[in-house]
């Protein structure tokens, strides 16, 4: 086993010492040493320490002068010997088994830093916490983030879940070799922990996230964190701008501006506290802070409302409260964290149930994924919105990483139901739903962090009750996001949006085009009272969401399509492989064959026939894929549909080519795949000009007849 160093550093915490190293002694990895760092501590922690290392062998103490907690880590480091370095404050504790699975995480994956959630506990609390027996439990959501997508996480504070635990030191096990010669700034006193994470970042340090709260941080009145003297500030006003420059300096603009704005932010945040204390020398420091900021280059390149709000602060307070905040009593329960979650797009529970948007996202065995397509969502710009998580009776970790994920956001709700299919699971979304809007999405997959709000307006806009955008297909089932998030002020020009008309939107379902991808419920914002009388028909296990989009369509609804690629769609193994069964086969044609009967019947042709060579294709493909498995049962159940087939009228009105091939599929397939082996390169061209000729003859045969 690999030696881990345990660095404490240590300053007047002798209420909390014994249980800081306790936690640390009782660590199923046994192969450590603690360092116990004291930082001039003016009470009894020398003598508890002392005590202590007589105690265990394992426990190494050094008493220095005063000189912060940077001084003293740094201490610790250097007499380290550990392969690995694991940071925990002493007014704070551990679960017992936190050495022993994030030593496993990096010994697997390779990675440089492996880190757990925060458990905010009270002082009182924290014995009877310790003192409860250890329950093992291998149900663990974890992450692996890889640098690139490690430092954009920390530096755009999203998904927030992630950049909420990238942020601090304690809790987080560190390959010794990726702190080289890195220190904490011992000119900090706030702020020097993320900066030397972020630092390690930028050395190309890869992550490794545990979902579990094992990191015990008690909450007293005593923390140092909670110091609001001028140097306090100053330190953490150099940490964000440190962070800022860097950030122009690797040309990484789009971080750099979401750094400043939340930096503007802070800066708003540290006046407010300010008037808060009634402190006029801090005050007129922030002020000189934020008169310093103005001067900077990128400050010209934040967005103009956040400029403005920022100058209204700081030059008409009493306007600044009563435009960004109604409630100017609220002014003195408003604290600085409460603040710094609303700047990354989080909490606003008061929403207007006008404005509320449903969010239903079905969960079955996804859990790889659903922590990344959740934070997706609460990401958000459109912060008004209900999450609903159904669980249709997963089987793996799922239902556990849900309920670690309700307790990080309000907004989320949860219900779990027997295994009954994604038709079930979304009816009980609908029944749940108290939004105006419903918006679906699938828990494989995630949204630009602008999705939900940009459907939102357009839906206003134009009065639409279906509105959907365009998908980006990731077909290796690996979700690669674009390497900036590009953030768009106002997208409501001409060439955003495409407005379809009843006809149009029925034609692009029929015909199955990717713009819009209208023949699945993924990404699709509709109003809720239009889903009052519609619902997923639950003997379907295929192609049910476009059954459900048909109905809405064939009622005389319209749609508009969001031109850009923000819904990140993710094709797996297992999503294409469980359409080649019987069963699944029986679901998708009979969607099929009804939509085409529908068509006729409303005396739309050219759907009609669009819809009958896809059913067609469908048929020959599942055909070939099912000779290639041999298997019997589905080859017997496809060529009874084939007979079936040929007896339809719409089967006699499409392209001569397409029956012929068609015929001898299922007439003799050896046959069919010698003659399309030898011909399929020369009359693939004339059989694309023939059909294409044929459906605009028919189609203008369609438009004669209605005039």
């Amino acid at each position: 086993m690999d030696l881990i160093s345990v660095i404490v550093p240590i300053y007047n915490s002798e209420l909390y010492i014994r249980d800081c190293v306790g936690s640390v002694l009782r660590q199923t990895y046994t192969h450590f040493e603690l360092i116990l760092v004291d930082d001039g501590s003016t009470d009894n922690c020398k003598e508890i320490c002392g005590e202590l290392c007589e105690a265990d062998k394992r426990i190494r103490f050094v008493s220095n002068v005063r000189g912060g907690v940077s001084v003293a880590r740094n201490a610790g480091m250097k007499m380290a010997n550990g392969k690995y370095l694991f940071f925990l404050d002493s007014d704070d504790a551990i679960h017992s088994s936190i050495l022993e699975y994030l030593y496993t995480f990096l010994e697997k994956s390779g990675f440089d830093i492996a880190l757990t959630e925060y458990f905010y506990i009270q002082t009182e609390k924290m014995q009877s916490l310790l003192q409860q027996e250890i329950i093992q439990d291998s149900h663990f959501g974890y992450t692996f983030l890889e640098n690139a997508k490690a430092l954009k996480c920390f530096t755009y504070g999203a998904p927030q879940q992630q950049a909420k635990m990238l942020y601090g030191i304690g809790g987080k096990l560190i390959r010794s070799s990726i702190v080289q010669e890195l220190l904490f700034d011992e000119r900090l006193s706030n702020g020097e922990d993320s900066k030397f994470m972020y630092q390690m970042l930028l050395q190309g340090a890869d992550v490794a996230v545990l979902y579990q709260p094992w990191y015990y941080y008690r909450n007293h009145g005593e923390n140092l964190t909670k110091d609001f003297s001028i140097e306090s500030y100053e330190s953490r006003y150099k940490c964000r701008r440190y962070m800022c420059d860097q950030e122009i300096s690797a040309n990484r603009r789009e971080s750099a501006l979401i750094l400043e704005k939340a930096h503007l932010l802070d800066i708003e945040t540290w006046y407010m506290e300010s008037r808060r204390l009634h402190d006029r020398d801090l005050s007129d420091y922030i002020k000189r802070l934020a008169g310093k900021e103005r001067k900077m280059d990128i400050f010209s390149n934040v967005y103009f409302k956040d400029k403005v709000k920022f100058l209204m602060a700081f030059h008409c307070f009493p306007l600044y409260l009563k435009v960004c905040y109604k409630n100017k009593s609220s002014l003195r329960e408003f604290t600085t964290e409460d603040i710094s979650k609303e700047s990354w797009g989080v909490i606003r529970t008061n929403c207007d149930t006008n404005d509320l948007i449903s969010v239903i996202i079905p969960v079955y065995n996804t859990s790889e994924y659903i922590c990344e397509c959740v934070e997706s969502v609460l990401l958000q710009t459109y912060v008004c919105i209900e999450l609903i998580l159904v669980d249709d009776g997963s089987l793996d970790k799922s239902k556990d990483i849900i309920k670690m994920l309700c307790k990080k956001d309000k907004r989320i709700l949860y219900v779990r139901q027997e295994h009954r299919g994604v038709s079930a699971a979304r009816n009980k979304g609908i029944e749940m739903a108290k939004g105006k809007y419903i918006f679906f999405l699938d828990s494989d997959d995630i949204i630009h962090p602008q999705l939900i709000e940009m459907l939102y307006n357009l839906a206003e806009y134009i009065q639409a009750s279906i509105v959907t955008e365009n998908r980006y297909y990731a077909e290796d089932g690996k979700i690669r996001v674009p390497e900036e998030w590009t953030i768009e002020a106002d997208i409501m020009w001409k060439d955003a949006y495409k407005y379809l008309d009843n006809e149009n939107a029925l034609e692009y379902l029929v015909s199955g085009k990717q713009e819009g991808a209208l023949y699945t419920i993924g990404g699709k914002l509709i109003r809720r009272e239009i889903l009052e009388t519609v619902r997923f028909q639950e003997n379907l296990t295929q192609r049910e969401d476009e059954m459900l989009l048909y109905e809405l369509l064939n009622n005389g609804l319209e749609a508009v399509v969001l031109c850009r690629n923000w819904y990140y769609y993710r094709i797996s193994d297992s999503g294409a492989g469980r359409a080649f069964s019987v069963l699944s086969c029986r679901s998708i044609y009979g969607v099929e064959r009804y939509i085409c009967e529908q068509e006729v019947e409303k005396g739309r042709i050219y759907n009609a026939l669009e819809k009958q060579e896809a059913k067609d294709v469908l048929l020959m493909r599942w055909y070939e894929i099912a000779h290639c498995e041999h298997g019997k049962e589905l080859i017997q159940y496809l060529r009874g549909m084939a007979k079936e087939e040929k007896k339809l009228w719409t089967f006699s009105q499409i392209s001569w080519l397409s029956k012929i091939s068609f015929c001898i599929m299922f007439g003799c397939y050896p046959l069919y795949w010698i003659i399309h082996r030898f011909l399929c390169r020369f009359s693939k061209y004339n059989r694309i000009r023939w059909d294409i000729k044929y459906k605009n003859m028919l189609r203008k045969k369609d438009q004669r007849k209605g005039t």
